[in-house]
């Protein structure tokens, strides 16, 4: 949903105005507020990196609204606004700042595969714990908590159950 509205919901409100970058900036932070909250993703570190992206999609777009509004008031004020000379970001720390901000997340993915495959990885096997073609870990300790991945049940099992779930037609499951 959030790249139909800002891409789509974009287009058609106030093109090329500060009001559509503040409007980028409004679906932005409900996105952003919204993986805070959430947590949508399977693992922590995915909902980080969708936050960091978010985070730095929505510093682009305020650096954005910042510098079409100085200059959007350097127009109509003449340069002066308020008995002041206003200017915006000079371009050359401004590119070197927007690179920085969209690196950020990338860097972050990078080096938290590289820990997880380097110290994670192999630590779950010197325990003794699997893991399958994708890297993760099938079975895993944390303190006194194993927690372990389902095995699949025999089809000779689980017939009971689903002529049990077909006989009660309130219970609606995609599993069985």
């Amino acid at each position: 949903m959030n790249k139909c509205f800002l891409t789509g919901v974009l287009t058609v409100i106030a093109p090329g105005t500060p009001l559509q970058l503040l409007a980028a900036l409004l679906i932005c932070t409900i996105y952003l507020l919204s993986v805070f909250k959430f947590a949508p993703f399977i693992g922590d570190r995915a909902d980080v990196i969708a936050s960091l992206t978010s985070g730095s999609l929505f510093m682009t777009y305020l650096i954005g609204f910042y510098e079409s509004t100085a200059k959007h008031f350097m127009k109509v004020g003449g340069g002066k606004v308020g008995g002041r000379m206003e200017t915006a970001i000079p371009e050359s720390l401004l590119g070197a700042l927007l690179i920085i901000i969209n690196v950020i997340p990338l860097v972050f993915f990078v080096l938290s595969n590289a820990w997880h495959f380097a110290v994670v990885v192999p630590a779950a096997k010197r325990r003794g714990n699997t893991t399958n073609k994708s890297g993760k870990i099938a079975s895993h300790s944390r303190g006194n908590l194993t927690v372990v991945s389902p095995a699949p049940v025999p089809s000779s099992e689980a017939e009971p159950i689903r002529s049990e779930i077909s006989a009660n037609r309130d219970i609606r499951s995609w599993a069985l």
